[in-house]
């Protein structure tokens, strides 16, 4: 997953790790036709998934820094943009993510937070959400996390 950087005419350059940008192609957004980055909706700031690792059988699982979790079936999702390059993460209302995978059997996340405290939740702990809400708090997490990890 990564930010959008910046926008150009050809596409956008996302984050995908500190100090490293990939090139999302205007042509690998949707499977429609876009003259402009403009009718594509995707502004400078928010969130995609390549959608090229998605398929029908497994989910999305998010985090924001306010303490926001999602876990979004990929069959809920538009099959053909899951063969597109870029999903967006719909409405996080200007949160910032943390974490973002897609996962096709269930694991452990480790929550980092500002104090150096640890929690540990299972992906299954965090609510079925729709593709079109800014998601969920999960129960027994009590303050937003700093750095969310998957763990072996």
């Amino acid at each position: 997953h990564g930010k959008i950087r910046s926008i150009v005419t050809f596409g956008a350059f996302v984050e995908i790790m500190p100090g490293k940008d990939a090139l999302l192609h205007i042509s690998e957004i949707d499977y429609k036709r876009f003259e402009t980055m403009e009718e594509t909706g995707l502004k400078e700031g928010d969130e995609v998934i390549f959608g090229s690792q998605i398929d029908g059988e497994g989910e999305i699982v998010v985090a924001t820094t306010e303490g926001r979790f999602k876990r979004v079936i990929a069959a809920q999702i538009d099959p053909i943009s899951r063969n597109c390059k870029g999903v967006k993460i719909a409405n996080l209302g200007g949160e910032h993510v943390i974490f973002a995978n897609y996962v096709t059997t269930p694991y452990q996340l480790a929550l980092v937070f500002k104090n150096g405290k640890m929690k540990e939740i299972s992906t299954e702990d965090i609510p079925i959400d729709a593709t079109n809400t800014r998601g969920r708090t999960v129960k027994g997490v009590k303050e937003s996390p700093k750095a969310v990890f998957a763990m072996d």
